[in-house]
């Protein structure tokens, strides 16, 4: 069922963001009027000056991004984003250093996964995947890889407690941006504020009393 929810949660991701990845596509060509409208590659700059990513090439950039979403994967959702500055990318192999460093595993679903106590036969805690369909990372070709954005998400319900699970889930979001010089935001894509945080604590406090009562009738 676990498998179930995370195969759907993954391919609903395309539904909400479609309209933004168009929106940004436009916003690029305007800036780029000489570019070929059918070009599927962008040319992005570095995301750090001087890490691995300074080299400028071309990227293969797929022109849909993702975003978790679909209210049938399961009862809540919780996202947070973590975009690269305008016109530039993460590359694959700061992504893998960033996400390891968090301790987060790559194999379920081929993205990085908090387990836990680090116990792979154990439901992820919340999972980090790729902005761009099809959300997932190939650490065989890390090199190849480039994207504008990252996603954090969590279902619930799920192994952990809500909270303590949204508290270490926003932790790693935050020391993986840092990483990779990337900015938060939340799941309307406004930068994730102090009051969005506090508000979906809130939420999750509401969301476990009401998992106590259920248990308890």
């Amino acid at each position: 069922m676990d498998a179930l929810r995370w195969v759907l949660l993954l391919i609903g991701m395309a539904l909400i963001a479609g309209i933004w990845g168009w929106s940004r596509l436009r916003a690029s060509r305007r800036k780029s009027p000489d570019q070929p409208f059918d070009d599927p590659f962008v040319r992005l700059e570095p995301a750090l000056e001087g890490n691995s990513a300074a080299d400028e090439v071309p990227i293969p950039i797929p022109k849909t991004p993702i975003t978790p979403g679909g209210p049938e994967a399961s009862d809540k959702i919780l996202t947070i984003h973590i975009l690269a500055p305008p016109r530039r990318s993460f590359r694959g192999t700061d992504i893998d250093a960033a996400a390891r460093a968090c301790g987060l595993i790559h194999g379920y679903m081929r993205i990085y996964n908090r387990h836990p106590d680090d116990r792979t036969d154990k439901a992820p805690v919340f999972g980090l995947a790729n902005m761009m369909e099809p959300g997932s990372f190939d650490v065989e070709r890390l090199e190849d890889l480039g994207t504008p954005g990252l996603t954090v998400f969590m279902t619930l319900p799920g192994p952990g407690k809500p909270l303590a699970s949204f508290n270490d889930m926003l932790e790693t979001a935050r020391s993986v941006a840092e990483a990779l010089g990337g900015n938060l935001q939340d799941e309307s894509r406004s930068s994730l504020s102090i009051q969005r945080i506090e508000n979906i604590r809130e939420e999750l406090r509401e969301y476990e009393r009401k998992q106590k009562l259920g248990r308890s009738n």
